[in-house]
This record gives structure tokens, C-alpha cells and sequence, in this order.
């Protein structure tokens, strides 16, 4: 029912691997999410989550990788360190991402941010040698309400790429076990949802969201597509949980990328 869709969707769907290192014993937790190649130039739709990952890394890492060194040289001080700097065995100390599958060599990142949705671009510093070469075709406006639509990302990630390097109190990256399974969940659009401006810019959906689809497409079952996965929400009824999909429509996507001068192709 949905084989067109998914197939379309496999040609620009990447995963965005993502390694979290965690005090309590070093524990490093292998996570996946999910970005679309727009265009020849590798230009990435992604959630602003996703995008922050690459913001923050850095510093973060940085800054915890001098607190661990401190903490391990003075193994009798180390309580008062962790009381000092506010660490606890939850306490996320690093964090490190992998584009997969999108360019040789990506060079320097540029994120752009909408202002007020979860929703990004980054684009990459060198746009030779891009792996993808389909792209997806963006549809003429918003689905309606009761579009038939399949959603597409990865999540259960089945793969070891980051493990914690204990002599220089980080997480490296050691490519042990790669493997990145889609996984299509199917619905249709329930309601539209408004901004803050009382704008339409996402919408409902019945259909399941797990952990790591969120930036995925939405796709019509013809293929075109329709939206971002953003999460989900949940909705109680009469004490009931429901779980409820949120996507980014596609005109307020378009929107986005025409004022950052994003290509993109629409459906003819």
C-alpha cells in the first residue's frame, strides 16, 4: 500500500547517529533520529533538536572532559567535585552525533533555526562528492484533513558506534555494528494545528511516532511529501492516554527554506 512512498522516502532519509555518555559508570547510550536531504547541495531538514546536537556538542564535551579529568586525578575529593559542579549519576557528561550517508566530507555545519517551531536546516561546508541523489518532491499545499500519509524514519537502533574512551574521558566513535533499519508507520491527518499567531503550521495524525523518527518525512502514498515528523503529545480521555503524532506542514516548510534561499523541488 505504501511500497511507492517508502521506497521515495529511502532515497533522501538518513540517520543522524547520536552517542550519550552518562556519569554512573561511564554508561555511553546509542541513539538514533532522523534528517531529509533536500538538495544536490546536501542541505539537511531536520528538527531544531537535532540541530542543537550540533550546536552544543562542542562546548559540552569540552566543558565535561575537564570536570571527569578533575574528578579521576582526585578520586578521595571526588564527591565535593560532584557537589561543586552539580554532577549526579544521571547526569549527562558528552555527547556526540554522525551524519551517515550524506557526504564524503561534510565540513564545517551551518544551522539555521526557525524562531519559533522545531524545525532546521543545516547545510554543509562542502557540497561536492553528496551520496544522495534523489531528493524528495515537496506537494503543492497541505494535506487535508483524512490524507491517507505514511511516516518514515529510524528509530531501535540496532548498532555500537560510539563506546567511552577512558584515557581522554570522552566517547569515540569505533564503527563496531552499523545497522540502520527504517521504520514506516502509516495513519491519516486528524487536525490541523495553529501557532501562537494563530497560524495553521502543523498538524495531527493518527498514526504511531516512536523515539528517532522525529525529523523524518511524511509522505502521501504516491510519494510526495507532505510534512516533518516533529513527535508526538499525549492526549488523556477519561483517564486513557492517547499518543498523538505532530507534523510540520508543508507550506509552512516551504515558507522556511524560501526565506533562507533553500532549494527545494514541488510537485508539477
Amino acid at each position: 500500500m505504501y511500497t511507492k512512498a517508502i521506497k521515495k522516502a529511502l532515497e533522501f532519509t538518513r540517520p543522524l547517529l547520536i552517542g550519550r555518555l552518562f556519569y554512573k559508570d561511564r554508561q555511553v547510550i546509542n541513539d538514533i533520529s532522523t534528517m531529509i536531504v533536500l538538495n544536490k547541495n546536501g542541505d539537511i531538514l531536520t528538527t531544531a533538536r537535532n540541530a542543537d546536537i550540533f550546536l552544543t556538542s562542542s562546548e559540552y564535551n569540552e566543558t565535561y572532559e575537564k570536570i571527569i579529568k578533575e574528578i579521576d586525578s582526585s578520586p578521595k575529593k571526588a564527591k565535593k567535585i560532584e557537589q561543586k559542579y552539580g554532577i549526579k549519576d544521571d547526569t549527562l557528561i558528552g555527547i556526540h552525533s554522525i551524519i551517515m550517508d550524506i557526504a564524503k566530507d561534510a565540513g564545517k555545519l551551518n544551522i539555521i533555526k526557525h524562531p519559533s517551531l522545531d524545525l532546521a536546516v543545516v547545510s554543509i561546508e562542502k557540497k561536492g562528492n553528496i551520496f544522495v541523489k534523489d531528493f524528495p518532491i515537496f506537494a503543492k499545499k497541505n494535506p487535508e484533513i483524512g490524507t491517507d500519509i505514511c511516516g518514515v524514519g529510524f528509530t531501535f537502533p540496532e548498532y555500537k558506534a560510539f563506546e567511552y574512551d577512558n584515557e581522554n574521558k570522552r566517547i569515540k566513535v569505533n564503527y563496531n555494528y552499523l545497522n540502520f533499519p527504517i521504520f514506516p508507520t502509516n495513519g491519516i491527518v486528524c487536525r490541523n494545528i495553529a501557532d501562537k499567531d494563530e497560524k495553521i503550521t502543523m498538524f495531527e495524525m493518527n498514526n504511531q511516532i516512536i523515539n528517532g523518527q522525529e525529523g523524518g518525512p511524511i509522505m502521501t502514498r504516491d510519494g510526495k511529501l507532505v510534512g516533518m515528523i516533529s513527535g508526538y503529545k499525549v492526549i488523556e480521555t477519561n483517564s486513557i492516554p492517547f499518543k498523538i503524532g505532530i507534523a510540520i506542514n508543508i507550506e509552512t516548510i516551504k515558507d522556511f527554506l524560501d526565506k533562507n534561499n533553500i532549494e527545494y523541488e514541488v510537485e508539477k
